[in-house]
């Protein structure tokens, strides 16, 4: 598991008895991560005003998506794409909300 890097090592902690320790060997340039349990949840940032980027925000976020992920992005970017309503907002509940205006569950 990846703890921390500055610009010379990375810190890990190694499994199975949990030790932590600085591992120069691994450039920084080059990390790769791992989670413990898959991500079920994304936040995917576009590019503003950019036509190549909206078309490459809409695959990506469709492939998201079809993987049965959760994809959050801005405001601005749910009303770019109103047909995409599977997008949650992160300034708040989205799309995808149940809740009522006061913030109580239906």
């Amino acid at each position: 598991k990846l703890l921390q890097c500055n610009e010379e090592q990375c810190q890990y902690e190694y499994r199975p008895d949990g030790n932590v320790e600085w591992a120069n060997n691994y450039p920084c340039h080059l990390m790769e991560l791992q989670w413990q349990t898959p991500p079920r949840t994304i936040l995917l940032i576009k590019k503003p005003n950019s036509i190549d980027a909206s078309q490459a925000f809409q695959q990506v976020a469709n492939f998201l998506h079809g993987r049965n992920l959760t994809v959050m992005s801005e405001q601005a970017v749910l009303d770019e794409f109103p047909h995409l309503s599977f997008l949650v907002s992160i300034a708040g509940a989205g799309r995808q909300s149940d809740c009522a205006e006061d913030g109580e569950a239906n």
